[in-house]
């Protein structure tokens, strides 16, 4: 079966071992009535008590041993009932190609939310700062993608402080093999520069002026703000899986199928 255009994301990492202040629900076991204590715990994150389980008709979600709920995007049809159902406006739908989002639900101060939770939005505005295309501002204390103008290159995953590493705010769900990365046609390149000035990774993109400009993919997130500047149309992306078999230059000038 083909996937779903949509599909629902999660926006909390509150698990167990990421509240400072573990939840006191005392025996409530719906989301809709816990939702209406305060129980000193974060009130934005995800309450993992499942009456999202129970409204899924697809058997996408469950929750998992962390607390929180777990999507299975493999399911998901993205119908949104489980967005309807959360309390919290903790679930959001999107189309299932936008892979970079935002987990975290939890506005204010970032002083008032880290001693809560140890993966909250800290509000710092450097992915607004840093955005190639402006697709994300940080309102009332937390990121939000515009994903109108949001082109997925990660960026904003790559600089985001979180005070975890290894669980940033900011999280791209493309899978490695799925990876993309700019080509240049060396044959069509001028080396007028301009790719290498618009983009906003350092040394993704080398070459001298008036020769023939080379990508690193291991740099490269794949913006396409290079292919935006190009005057020659020379620049392409492709699969960063391609190269490791495929010479270069026939994938960049279209000569080679993929």
């Amino acid at each position: 079966m083909a996937k779903s255009k949509k599909v629902a994301r999660l926006a909390c990492q509150g698990s167990k071992t990421m509240l400072s202040i573990p939840r006191q629900l005392g025996g409530i076991t719906n989301c809709v009535e816990a939702n209406e204590i305060d129980d000193g715990a974060c009130q934005y994150g995800c309450l993992g008590l499942g009456t999202c389980v129970a409204a899924c008709k697809f058997d996408a979600i469950k929750v998992g041993e962390n607390g929180i709920i777990e999507i299975d995007e493999e399911k998901c049809i993205g119908c949104g009932i489980c967005a309807k159902k959360c309390p919290r406006d903790v679930i959001t739908i999107v189309k299932r190609e936008q892979t970079v989002y935002v987990r975290c639900n939890a506005k204010g101060k970032g002083k008032d939310k880290t001693p809560l939770c140890k993966t909250a939005c800290i509000g710092c505005t450097i992915c607004e700062q840093r955005c190639p295309f402006d697709a994300i501002k940080v309102v009332d204390g937390l990121a939000q993608i515009d994903y109108t103008k949001c082109r997925n290159c990660g960026f904003c995953v790559e600089v985001c402080p979180s005070v975890l590493s290894y669980s940033k705010v900011i999280a791209n769900v493309a899978l490695e093999e799925e990876r993309m990365t700019a080509l240049i046609d060396s044959e069509e390149c001028i080396g007028c520069t301009l790719c290498k000035k618009v983009c906003p990774m350092i040394n993704a993109i080398s070459g001298n002026r008036k020769e023939a400009h080379t990508v690193n993919p291991d740099f490269c997130v794949a913006c396409g703000a290079c292919i935006d500047k190009c005057p020659k149309d020379a620049i392409v992306l492709k699969p960063v899986k391609l190269l490791a078999a495929t010479d270069v230059a026939q994938i960049a000038s279209g000569s080679e199928e993929v």
